[in-house]
C-alpha cells in the first residue's frame, strides 16, 4: 500500500493548504482532548520543568481564531509590595473586557492564564 503515503506530505501547493488545515485541526483536537482530560482531573503527571497550569491563553486564542475574532489582548499592571507584587490583568477580546486581580505574590503569567480561563468559561464555553 505505497500510494496511501502521500496524504500528509502533500505533493504541491494545493495539497499544502490541505495539509496545513489538517495539522491545525489535529492541534485543536489535541488541545480539546487535553482540556477534557484535565477537567476530569485525570491529567498525567508532569515533569517539574513544566508549569502545572494548562495553557488557557493558547486555548482561548485558538477558539477566537476559529470564530473569526482577533487574538485576545493582555494588559495590566503591578501594585503592592515588590516582594509580594499584585498583578492585575485586563483581557480584551470579542469587544468584551475582563479584569482579573491576582493574589499577592502570584506570577503575572498565572494571572493571565486564569483571566483567559475565566474569559473562556464566561464568554466562549457556551458557544456564541
Amino acid at each position: 500500500a505505497m500510494g496511501r503515503n502521500f496524504d500528509k506530505t502533500g505533493d504541491a501547493g494545493q495539497k499544502k493548504k490541505e495539509v496545513e488545515k489538517m495539522a491545525a485541526q489535529e492541534a485543536l483536537q489535541k488541545l480539546s482532548a487535553e482540556a477534557d482530560s484535565a477537567e476530569r482531573g485525570s491529567e498525567p503527571a508532569r515533569s517539574p520543568s513544566q508549569p502545572p497550569e494548562r495553557n488557557w491563553k493558547g486555548f482561548l486564542d485558538i477558539w477566537l481564531l476559529r470564530n473569526k475574532f482577533p487574538y485576545a489582548q493582555y494588559n495590566g499592571g503591578k501594585s503592592g509590595e515588590d516582594h509580594v507584587p499584585v498583578f492585575t490583568c485586563i483581557l480584551d477580546a470579542m469587544g468584551k473586557r475582563l479584569t482579573k486581580v491576582g493574589s499577592a505574590g502570584q506570577k503575572k503569567k498565572d494571572v493571565e492564564q486564569s483571566a483567559a480561563q475565566e474569559f473562556y468559561e464566561t464568554h466562549c464555553a457556551g458557544g456564541l
